[in-house]
């Protein structure tokens, strides 16, 4: 493979992620009035308490093996 090949193969993700931030966030605008503010507070409740936690352990446990923890 060559460098833009792999260049294109890893920048495909991070694109993916810039475009749904992006569109997330701008459907999270007052401009668009997608959710109300009090709806918006209680996902980045729910988002802080619940997934974020949840994205830490599952990379964690991507990364952990029961070899790691033993010795």
């Amino acid at each position: 493979m060559g460098f833009l090949s792999l260049l294109k193969v890893a920048s495909m993700p991070i694109l993916q992620m810039l475009i749904i931030s992006i569109l997330g966030a701008f459907m999270a605008t007052d401009h668009i009035k997608l959710l109300p503010s009090d709806a918006r507070r209680s996902l980045n409740k729910i988002v802080y308490a619940v997934f974020t936690p949840a994205l830490a352990f599952t990379s964690l446990a991507k990364t952990v093996r029961l070899e790691d923890i033993i010795s």
